[in-house]
């Protein structure tokens, strides 16, 4: 079950946004969506119409330059997706920014709420600060002739069959493939026409980038699909006319449980405006798969008390993940498989996301919730603290 991470009312109201100078007096503006929007209501998850996780990012960063009207580029670094925010036929929903500045950067997190008189419910969270996009510009022209054209992509909007996709997402009127890489024309005129919201960046420049990914992954078996998890970081430099665009998007890793790549979006006078790096998307998983029978090696479990060998680093790492995740999970017997996969044990990724803020906190290590995917069992996970941080 997904634990849901509620600030009460009282703790949003005293929040500041990018500012530790607010005055008591000031109220908090939540942005409003409701369920008959054009991207809302064209974006279903599992059937359900969501709001896609990027608009958090717009959010997040509209409320920086609202802050600091003078600067011109933000860097969003570590935007983690924690819970989807469903808006069935007739409803609508409260999003806020709330955030807080430490030093040179602020933590924020977007909460969400139904009902004026509702608690919060956080659903995703980040970091902002000023930033020194540098200007570089790619030579698109250039860049095509290297690359393959298709002349028929409709199917990247049916590829993901966890996701239904309407009109207002089908932008991409170009579509040229590379090695590991492709490049999208995109054209926005139409949605902004019939937007409802302002942002310094569209939440569908940011959301393209993992729609044009679909041609690299063809040849994956995507029965369950991919979910987007959530972007290490985003570098934003205010241009104008941007309702149209390309995004080059390349890939950086695929272990078949999660995709990365990097993307930037670029202008038609050639200029990089948006770097977009560490784009994560997950596979999803139903069901329990583990067979029992296989991967007969088995681990102590920290949680049992039995006794280890200490003098073994290695040992001492997995039974420290294992006593972590049992924590978390009700599984403990499957986790001493060392190579059962962590995707069938029915984790969520705001469990993902917990897991991996309180090992950061208790080992002193930077490290990203995406590692779960990338190594998606303990034998993995093991050999990558071993090789890291020993």
């Amino acid at each position: 079950m997904n634990e849901d991470h509620i600030i009460n009312n009282e703790a949003t109201n005293q929040g500041t946004i990018l500012s530790s100078k607010v005055e008591s007096e000031e109220v908090l503006v939540p942005e409003v969506y409701e369920s008959d929007e054009l991207y809302l209501r064209d974006h279903k998850v599992n059937g359900e119409p969501v709001l896609i996780g990027m608009t958090h990012a717009s959010l997040a960063i509209n409320a920086f330059y609202k802050n600091f009207p003078l600067e011109e580029n933000v860097h969003l670094h570590r935007l983690t997706f924690m819970k989807p925010i469903v808006v069935n036929e007739g409803q609508k929903v409260e999003v806020l920014t709330q955030a807080t500045k430490k030093d040179a950067r602020t933590d924020f997190q977007v909460v969400y709420r139904y009902e004026p008189t509702s608690p919060w419910t956080v659903t995703a969270k980040g970091t902002l600060q000023k930033s020194s996009l540098e200007r570089k510009t790619i030579n698109v022209n250039m860049l095509k002739s290297t690359m393959k054209e298709l002349e028929d992509f409709d199917h990247i909007y049916t590829f993901n069959p966890a996701i239904e996709l309407g009109d207002s997402f089908k932008i991409i009127s170009g579509l040229y493939t590379g090695e590991n890489q492709v490049l999208a024309r995109v054209d926005l005129r139409n949605v902004l026409q019939q937007e409802n919201h302002e942002y310094a960046i569209h939440p569908l420049m940011i959301y393209l980038a993992f729609q044009a990914l679909f041609p690299l992954l063809d040849q994956v078996d995507v029965k369950e699909g991919f979910l987007p998890f959530g972007i290490q970081d985003i570098h934003f430099q205010r241009v104008k006319d941007l309702e149209q665009f390309w995004v080059l998007v390349k890939i950086v890793k695929n272990s078949g449980e999660m995709v990365i790549f990097d993307a930037e979006l670029i202008n038609d006078q050639s200029q990089i405006f948006a770097r977009l790096l560490g784009c994560s998307t997950k596979r999803i998983r139903f069901g329990d798969k583990v067979d029992m029978n296989e991967n007969p090696e088995k681990i102590q479990s920290y949680a049992s008390g039995e006794t280890v060998n200490t003098e073994s680093v290695n040992e001492e790492i997995r039974k420290y993940l294992t006593g972590k995740l049992m924590e978390i999970i009700d599984v403990g017997a499957k986790l001493n498989h060392i190579e059962a996969n962590l995707m069938d044990l029915g984790l969520e990724s705001a469990q993902f996301i917990k897991l991996a803020d309180e090992i950061e906190k208790e080992i002193k290590i930077n490290l990203n919730p995406t590692l779960f995917f990338e190594y998606p069992n303990i034998k993995e996970l093991t050999s990558f603290f071993f090789e890291e941080h020993y």
